[in-house]
C-alpha cells in the first residue's frame, strides 16, 4: 500500500493530563503536499501550572470561555477513518486522545489493510521513532533539533508563516510543531534507497515495541 495515496494525519497537542487538551494543531498531508490544516485553542479541564505556561505560551486568560477538545470528536474521528494518524513520540498524543475518547469507533486497520477494520486511534505513525530507526547514531531525536540537523529551520518557518496564527508561531505551538513533524515525515522518501518505502513500512518502524514489530511481521508471514 502506497503511504502517499492516502491522507496522513500529523497532529500535536499542548496540553497534559490535569488540564487536557489546551491546543491542537493538524496538518494532513497527501502525495508528500500539505491539503490542510487546523488548529484551535481549547477550553481546560483545570487551571493552567504557570510553568507549563512558560513552555507553550497558553494562560488561563487565553482559553477562557473556549470550546473544549470534546466538542470536535466528528473532526478527530474523522481524520482517523480516513487515513492514519501521525505525531513526533505519539505515546503522549494517542494518551491525551484516549482521555477524551476511548475509541473512534469502528475504523479503517489500515495495517492490514483489504478492508479490515479495528477500533483504535493506532497503529500511529511515529516521527521520533521513524529517526530513531533511520539514524541510530544521533544524540538527540528532540523535534526542533531533528529540524536543525536535517536542515529544515527555514522549510519550517515559511510554513508556519503561512499556516500557523501569527502569535503561535515557535516551537510547542500545536500547529508549528505539528508542521515540523510534517516536513520529517515528508524528507523520509527522499533518502536514498527508501524511495519506494509503503505505509506497512512506517507503521512497522514506528511500533512501540520490539514485541508489538515481531508480531506484525509474524502476521505478514501467515497472510
Amino acid at each position: 500500500m502506497n503511504w502517499n495515496h492516502r491522507p496522513i494525519h500529523i497532529i500535536d497537542f499542548e496540553g497534559c493530563r490535569r488540564t487536557g487538551i489546551l491546543e491542537y494543531g493538524v496538518v494532513v498531508m497527501m502525495e508528500g503536499q500539505i491539503m490542510e490544516t487546523a488548529t484551535r485553542l481549547c477550553g481546560p479541564s483545570a487551571s493552567i501550572d504557570p510553568r507549563d505556561s512558560q513552555l507553550h505560551g497558553i494562560r488561563d486568560a487565553d482559553v477562557t470561555g473556549k470550546d473544549p477538545f470534546e466538542v470536535d470528536w466528528i473532526l478527530f474521528s474523522g481524520y482517523r477513518r480516513t487515513g492514519p494518524l501521525c505525531a513526533h513520540h505519539a505515546q503522549v498524543e494517542d494518551q491525551l486522545l484516549r482521555q477524551v475518547w476511548p475509541f473512534p469507533g469502528n475504523v479503517p486497520d489500515f495495517l492490514n489493510g483489504d478492508g479490515a477494520q479495528a477500533q483504535e486511534w493506532g497503529p500511529w505513525m511515529d516521527t521520533r521513532r521513524l529517526y530513531e530507526h533511520l539514524f541510530p547514531e544521533l544524540e538527540s531525536y528532540q523535534l526542533m533539533e531533528l529540524i536543525r540537523i536535517f536542515h529544515l529551520s527555514n522549510n519550517l518557518e515559511e510554513l508556519a508563516a503561512r499556516y500557523c496564527p501569527e502569535t503561535r508561531r515557535r516551537p510547542h505551538c500545536a500547529l508549528f510543531d505539528a508542521l515540523a513533524s510534517a516536513l520529517l515525515l515528508k524528507q523520509i522518501p527522499e533518502f536514498p534507497g527508501y524511495e519506494q518505502i509503503d505505509l506497512w513500512w512506517f507503521l512497522y518502524n514506528s511500533a512501540p515495541s520490539r514485541q508489538a514489530r515481531a508480531d506484525w511481521a509474524q502476521g505478514e508471514l501467515f497472510e
